[in-house]
């Protein structure tokens, strides 16, 4: 959420630049019902293995430990098998993103309105400085048609489920790491569960970081490209300001950009520093650079200055 390290007491402001925090909320949702259906199979499938007590090493332990009958073969078709369920219930089975894979409505939801407001944003700021014909003929249809809009696009959807299927590769690895270990130390069957419901909750926490780290990234990505090309098709230069999320736990270098602007190509090269992505529910909005050079938004930059400074003084 772009997160600070520190607690401070500072108001929220805006909190939700992007309008996506329902589609974040019913997509984290949806990975972790996936998540719990994928915990029950494996938990399922540990109860399947051979386990005994082993009465002399528990002496010699001095506590209880258990006897798997795990043979290296066993122990490869169980760590074939947790893939397998994992990449069910992730759809991340075949290398390529299937047609109907159930995270495409996500992203569906964060492109499409992405695109609406750059188009209805840019051509309103843009009134008065070309013909009605021009703006006409620039619709959000006219966009979703043009290839290099289509690349960009493409790409995003590309990136989130490379992401989920690696999501999906080290979630297995793990799990199947913690009951080889359960097996090695001669717990129970119980204790590996414990373990493992333990490394569900750890994937659980990274499946919702990827969703609304990719979710907001591509809202923005969309928007941004939009408004480069609706630019390009007017004949107008269109820059982008900042908008924070203003939380009290927004990073201090994300709500000092707050109404700040900036070149598409800078805000790019920004948001690809360090972590600057992650967690991250900034936005940005379009700014029309008029014929004298001068934005066209004083009041919008105005509104904006104000909100960063009460943030940064609460």
């Amino acid at each position: 959420m772009c997160q600070n390290l520190q607690t401070n007491k500072r108001q929220s402001v805006i909190v939700d630049p992007t309008r996506q925090a329902g589609n974040r909320r019913r997509a984290i949702g949806d990975l972790n019902k996936r998540l719990r259906m994928a915990m029950g199979q494996v938990k399922a499938l540990v109860d399947s293995i051979p386990v005994r007590l082993s009465v002399q090493n528990s002496l010699k332990a001095n506590r209880n430990t258990y006897v798997w009958e795990m043979s290296a073969e066993r122990q490869s078709q169980v760590d074939i098998r947790i893939r397998q369920i994992i990449d069910y219930w992730m759809q991340t089975q075949t290398p390529e993103r299937p047609a109907r894979w159930f995270f495409n409505t996500y992203i569906d939801n964060a492109v499409t309105p992405a695109t609406a407001d750059a188009v209805n944003n840019v051509k309103l700021l843009s009134q008065g400085m070309v013909s009605s014909a021009q703006l006409d003929a620039v619709t959000i249809q006219s966009i979703f048609l043009q290839p290099q809009y289509r690349d960009v696009i493409g790409n995003i959807y590309g990136r989130v489920f490379n992401e989920m299927s690696g999501f999906s590769g080290e979630t297995a690895t793990d799990l199947a790491r913690v009951l080889s270990e359960s097996v090695m130390l001669g717990e129970s069957a119980r204790k590996a569960k414990s373990r493992i419901a333990q490394r569900f909750s750890v994937a659980s926490s990274r499946a919702e970081r990827i969703a609304r780290t990719e979710i907001n990234r591509a809202y923005t990505v969309a928007r941004t490209k939009t408004a480069q090309i609706v630019a390009k098709d007017l004949d107008i230069t269109v820059n982008v300001i900042h908008r924070s999320s203003l939380m009290p736990t927004t990073r201090s270098w994300h709500a000092s950009r707050h109404g700040k602007i900036y070149t598409p190509q800078e805000q790019d090269d920004w948001w690809s520093e360090g972590a600057n992505r992650i967690n991250c529910l900034c936005s940005i909005g379009e700014v029309v650079v008029g014929k004298d050079g001068k934005p066209r938004s004083r009041g919008l930059i105005e509104k904006l200055e104000k909100q960063r400074k009460a943030w940064a003084g609460g």
